[in-house]
């Protein structure tokens, strides 16, 4: 299992700095919902690490499939 990071360039770079290798840089809510779904999709994904500013930005229906899934596990920090 990997964990995948989704967040502004300066919220991922700590995770590429210790090692994570699947980090995605969304600027804009367009890119954010992409990457979030993308990752649901990725079965090599056991953890999602989101900022929790970002979780407001994502829309009603996906944000409640995060909060209800259980893998990936979702984590919002900040």
């Amino acid at each position: 299992m990997e964990i995948a990071v989704i967040g502004n360039s300066e919220f991922i770079l700590g995770f590429r700095l210790a090692g994570i290798r699947k980090t995605y840089a969304a600027e804009n809510d367009e890119k954010l919902t992409e990457h979030v779904t993308s990752v649901l999709a990725d079965n090599d994904v056991g953890i999602l690490v989101l900022n929790s500013s970002d979780m407001d930005r994502i829309p009603r229906k996906l944000r409640v499939t995060l909060e209800n899934s259980v893998k990936p596990t979702v984590i919002a920090l900040g």
